[in-house]
């Protein structure tokens, strides 16, 4: 009763983004994994427009904003009762046909729930039910309304819950005291599955080694009958063992498809498990993703891949999580481009036009007066603007207006003036300036330390000695690119749009005229994995942020003007 009167005060709010959530094994029935891996998450048979908007869901790297996400599904379904089936079928065509009423809503949200490793119970009374979820193993508990719908019970047929979900359904207790044991026979602890880990890792390695040298094809056909082995244990295993191993980019490998490409289909659906696994239990960082593909790149660059791989890895980019999907489609941008098939570039070309970025916002903390030394204060005071990139950004306006009278310099139109109607032309003109987007997502670091060294051994040692000193810095390449992004941002002339920062994998974007944190601008170390950075069509770019007229500046473009910024300095 004291639970019903007055809940806690976070109770009505659902988790925030980036907000810390504590995961629970176990939660979901084997039955239900099977179904949803099998039906829904990792097949390419059931394509589907709800499966694939489920599929993408599931793949968001962040579970309150894949909750919300969920609900905002969820909110889409209409109370049609025209959906039929039994059992399992039932509930894969409520979920293609996106139909149920609240009680059907409430338990499709609890299940993926369980299945995500969030504990969920369902709150029922006599005309409705929603979904409380806990962010903290069951101490408290947050309200997930997912609306109502239908005006009897007996819209829609029920199907076997019981069958789905764990007995009571909020019981936050190990698995196994619950009599639902996995079927995995190998995965039955920890312990278990670092063992599990650690042979695959092994076997991984192993492997790369293999594919590097030898070929030996039957020593290499007994690793991969162990690996397949290991592999199909290890996906079927708790949450806390479904991450991906390491060295996992070898199974991505040309050699691999080359060697076993008669039966390189027996790897996708592992390919495809451990990447959604890896998807769903971590918040990766983007330095885990680099250095599980490390391996994958090191063959690549021992074997040049062909047309047939190119194709396979276009494949199966439709069914992986939207993080691989990025690193599939950076090396499919970077291989394509020397490979004579027409129907390839084509492909890869077609991919790129559709890839949704579906960045989150950040803050630059914008400088709106620049806490720098009066040095650097008066040094961009003298500076001027690049003159080929507001050549770019401007666009004349003509303006026409009819005077009876003649107007300043207005221009007489004789058929006008005959037929009585205002014959006066006047014209003016006036200039408008475009948006701009800032395509910094692969914009090197030490690219831009490179020029920048390279300017200091030319002659701009006194300058910089200068910048340093008063700027009480002993670092030269961070005081640089701050001051250089800050004169990159004065370019922006348009007011009434502020300019667009796009960053890291086309993740993160800011809106700053004015930006004030420089890490956040420059891409990471490019030297151990050069395909690690993909380059989006500007076209896409004004598309996804709805700026048709916009200016798309990337790398290659920023470089330039940091040469002309670094020539400014050094001439002043």
């Amino acid at each position: 009763m004291d639970f019903i009167i007055a809940p806690g005060r976070t109770y009505f709010t659902p988790l925030r983004p980036g907000e810390c959530l504590t995961l629970q094994e176990g939660l979901c029935s084997q039955r239900l994994v099977e179904v949803l891996e099998e039906k829904i998450f990792y097949s390419e048979t059931n394509s589907c427009k709800a499966y694939e908007e489920l599929r993408d869901i599931n793949g968001a790297l962040d579970i309150p904003q894949r909750l919300r996400a969920l609900m905002d599904w969820l909110d889409t379904f209409s109370d049609s009762k025209n959906v039929t089936g039994q059992d399992d079928q039932l509930l894969l065509n409520m979920l293609r046909e996106k139909q149920g009423v609240c009680r059907h809503k409430a338990a499709i949200f609890q299940m993926l729930c369980h299945y995500w490793g969030i504990p969920a119970r369902q709150v029922v009374n006599v005309s409705h039910r929603f979904v409380e979820i806990s962010p903290d193993g069951g101490q408290t508990w947050r309200q997930y309304q997912l609306g109502g719908g239908g005006r009897v019970t007996a819209d829609i047929t029920e199907p076997d819950w019981g069958e789905y979900g764990q007995p009571g359904g909020s019981d936050l207790k190990p698995p196994a005291t619950r009599g639902y044991a996995f079927s995995n026979r190998f995965i039955n602890s920890t312990e278990r599955g670092s063992v599990l880990r650690h042979k695959i890792e092994k076997s991984l390695e192993r492997l790369e080694d293999l594919l590097l040298s030898c070929n030996k094809r039957s020593v290499l056909t007994d690793i991969m009958h162990q690996l397949k082995d290991n592999y199909a244990a290890f996906n079927r295993g708790p949450e806390y063992s479904r991450v991906l191993p390491k060295d996992w980019g070898v199974l991505l490998s040309p050699q691999m498809f080359c060697l076993f490409g008669d039966k390189i289909q027996d790897w996708e659906c592992i390919i495809e498990k451990s990447a959604w696994n890896f998807s769903a239990v971590r918040n990766h960082l983007r330095t885990t993703i680099k250095n599980k593909l490390k391996p994958l790149f090191r063959l690549i660059h021992a074997q040049e891949p062909d047309v047939h791989y190119l194709n396979w890895l276009c494949d199966l980019y439709r069914s992986v999580p939207q993080f691989l999907k990025y690193e599939l489609l950076t090396i499919l941008q970077t291989l394509c481009g020397s490979c004579d098939s027409c129907q390839l570039k084509s492909r890869v070309k077609g991919m790129l036009e559709s890839y949704s970025p579906g960045p989150r916002t950040d803050s630059l903390l914008e400088y709106e007066n620049p806490r720098f030394s009066q040095y650097c204060i008066n040094l961009f005071k003298t500076m001027t603007l690049s003159h080929s990139l507001l050549g770019r950004l401007s666009q004349p306006c003509i303006h026409q207006q009819l005077h009876h009278q003649p107007v300043g310099n207005s221009i007489i139109i004789p058929e006008k003036l005959i037929s009585g109607e205002a014959a006066f032309l006047n014209v003016s003109k006036s200039t408008s300036y475009k948006p701009i987007i800032f395509d910094c997502t692969s914009l090197s670091k030490n690219a831009m330390n490179d020029k920048i060294a390279e300017k200091i051994k030319s002659g701009l040692k006194p300058v910089i000695s200068e910048i340093c000193e008063s700027e009480k810095v002993s670092v030269t390449n961070g005081a640089i690119r701050k001051i250089f992004f800050i004169w990159l941002a004065a370019h922006h002339r348009n007011d009434t749009t502020p300019p667009i920062w796009v960053t890291q994998q086309y993740n993160i974007y800011s809106e700053a005229k004015r930006p004030g944190y420089e890490p956040l601008l420059t891409a990471a170390n490019q030297q151990d994995a050069p395909m690690t950075e993909l380059k989006l069509p500007p076209k896409r770019l004004k598309e996804y942020f709805n700026r048709p007229s916009a200016v798309v500046l990337q790398a290659d473009d920023l470089l330039v003007l940091l040469d002309e910024f670094l020539a400014q300095i050094e001439n002043r």
